[in-house]
Order: structure tokens, then sequence, then C-alpha cells
């Protein structure tokens, strides 16, 4: 009979701890990765189940453009003294087709630019770009010359920005300026 009681009180305890692992392991809540769950990004975590707000994304796709934006800039002085008439400066918001500018781009991962015109597909051309840093080379295609940005890039929006500053010096007349065209984009 002893030996019945101990058998009883031996299954009885090996039953109650595996309920209690049972417990334990229903409760215990899922281990939190972090990293970025954005499938374009080009840092995406498969594994991550926690978004930590680290996420870059690239150039690689299709991206349409929005806007044109012109600034310019120009200073004339004669004999050290600025020339307001001839001095100023100015912006103005344009379409791409009224600027002449890509009305979509598609860059590969391959280092292949594609430059749309909607407005003329005549202007439509391919070639090649690269990357440093935040500066984005166009090389030069047949029709057009290298093009020099900086760039900056987001989930959904596109910046290129090319800026020239030039001077001339004519003494006793003094010119200087600066352009920049800003050319925003979205991603398709």
């Amino acid at each position: 009979m002893k030996k019945l009681l101990y058998t009883l009180l031996a299954v009885t305890l090996v039953f109650s701890a595996c309920k209690k692992e049972e417990e334990d392991s229903f409760f215990t809540p899922p281990t939190v990765l972090s990293g970025c769950t954005d499938a374009i990004a080009t840092n995406y975590d498969a594994t991550a189940t926690s978004d930590d707000g680290s996420c870059t994304f690239g150039i690689v796709g299709v991206w349409s453009a929005t806007n044109v934006i012109r600034d310019s800039t120009i200073t004339v002085t004669v004999g050290g003294i600025l020339d307001p008439t001839e001095s100023g400066s100015g912006s103005e918001t344009l379409t791409a087709e009224d600027s002449e500018s890509p009305t979509s781009i598609e860059f590969l991962s391959n280092d292949t630019v594609y430059a749309l015109h909607s407005y003329d597909p005549q202007d439509d051309n391919t070639t090649t770009y690269s990357i440093s840093g935040s500066t984005l080379t166009i090389n030069a295609s047949e029709d057009e010359d290298q093009k020099i940005f900086e760039y900056t890039v987001d989930k959904t929006t596109l910046t290129l920005v090319m800026s020239i500053d030039t001077s001339v010096s004519m003494p006793p007349v003094e010119i200087s300026a600066n352009f920049s065209q800003t050319y925003n984009f979205n991603r398709e």
C-alpha cells in the first residue's frame, strides 16, 4: 500500500511540474527583435519583429517628377559698389515639361538610369550613374554633358540638387552668380 501511495504521489508531482512548465511557457512574452521592417529599404531585416526606425532607402526604382525649382542670385559690383539694377535673386517652380526635364527616371541596380520625357519621347535617354556619399553623378550621354547632383532619398521622395557658382571679373565690373536647380520626385 505504501508503494502505491508513493507511486501516486510521484506521478502527481511529475504531472504538476509539467503543468507548471506549460503555464510558464504559455505566459512568456515573445522575443522582440528590433530592426528595419520595411521590405524596400536597403537594410531590410526579415527577422525583425519591431521597426526601430533605422531603415535607409536607395535610389533604385522608378521616380515620377513632381516639380523643378530654379533659384538664382546675381551680384554685380562696379568699382566695389553694388549695382542694384543689375543684381538680384529669384526663384520659380516649374513642371518637368516646362523646365525640359525628365518626367520620370528609373535607376537600376546595375548603375543604368533611364530618363523619360513624356512630353517629347525623342528626348528619352539611357546612360549610367554612380554614387559617392550624397553625390550622384549621371554620366554623359550622346546628347548631354555629365551632371553632378547632391541627393537625398527616403521611402517616398527623391530630391536632386544641381548647383553652379561662377564669377567674372572685368575691372572695374565684378559679377558673381549662383544658380541651383532642385528636381523633386515621388517613388512610383
